[in-house]
């Protein structure tokens, strides 16, 4: 039985034989390959780690650079600052300086366009605190520049007005007749205003006029004067509220209190009915008395 075990027949000794061949081939050939195939570099050989050193020393010195530049410009504050220190200052006139001007000396692009669009509608600066009133301009700015505003007295056709050695009538003044002594565009507000009440019955009353200025009527107060005989008044006690708010001393509360005390009464005798109405203070009754007629 041993002896049957360890025989192999000529076909198995003939595998044997094949098998150890190529197994001596095979360890041969793997030996003769690896001294002529080019060794694969280690992930962490020598070169590579130089080469991840290098690339770590480029982003510090990234990094310190960028550090270098947040000192050299901190903020956006400090950049407008640095370009303030480059403003140079010079005398000016806000009426004729041009946009590049107003850019050299500080100001905005919107500022500056603020201000072109003031001049192009026929505005002008007749004093620096005039100069200070623009939209954007702030304290601190306009005492910068102040010292150095510098208005020239230029005559244009608006400006030059004929002072006549008259007084005119403001309520039966015309606009032609009050534009010799002031602009024409002012006559004509005054005069439209004065529809709208119903004729003035006190020089203050210019104040109420829109885009009026105190000097405007320091100019022009010495040569009115006033006739009242002629308001145009209020039938209180025949006026709708429509009407009686119109009136730009009513408002449309105080025109429905007035009618319905008139539809409880009847009829208004004089103003001291209406002075216990809530809806009017003392001087709204001061204000709207000339223009009332109470009159049966």
């Amino acid at each position: 039985m041993p002896k049957n075990f360890f025989f192999f027949s000529k076909g198995q000794r003939t595998a044997i034989i094949t098998l150890l061949i190529l197994i001596v081939v095979v360890i041969i050939a793997d030996y003769t390959l690896s001294l002529w195939a080019p060794q694969p570099k280690s992930f962490y050989d020598e070169t590579f780690t130089e080469e991840i050193r290098a690339f770590e020393e480029e982003i510090n010195t990234a990094k310190k650079a960028i550090e270098n530049n947040k000192k050299a410009f901190p903020s956006e504050k400090f950049q407008k600052e640095e370009k303030q220190k480059t403003i140079i200052l010079f005398a000016f006139d806000p009426n004729t300086l041009d946009s590049t001007g107003f850019i050299a000396l500080g100001l905005k692009p919107w500022i500056t366009s603020n201000i072109l669009k003031y001049r192009k509608k026929g505005g002008r600066f007749k004093t620096s605190e005039d100069f200070g009133k623009i939209y954007g301009i702030d304290t601190k700015m306009f005492s910068t520049l102040q010292p150095f505003i510098t208005i020239e007295e230029t005559p244009t056709e608006e400006t030059e007005i004929a002072i006549p050695d008259i007084i005119i009538e403001l309520n039966s003044a015309d606009t032609t007749q009050l534009a010799t002594i002031m602009k024409k565009g002012l006559a004509k507000r005054i005069v439209g205003y004065r529809k709208t009440l119903g004729g003035y019955y006190s020089l203050e009353q210019l104040k109420e006029v829109y885009n009026i200025t105190d000097e405007d009527i320091r100019n022009i107060i010495p040569y009115l004067k006033i006739d009242t005989t002629n308001l145009r008044k209020i039938d209180v006690n025949k006026a709708s509220v429509e009407q009686l708010k119109r009136h730009p001393y009513i408002n449309f509360y105080q025109a429905k209190a007035i009618y319905e005390l008139r539809k409880a009464k009847k009829n208004l005798s004089s103003i001291n009915d209406i002075l216990h109405l809530e809806e009017f203070s003392k001087n709204d009754i001061k204000r709207i008395t000339p223009y009332l007629n109470f009159e049966q």
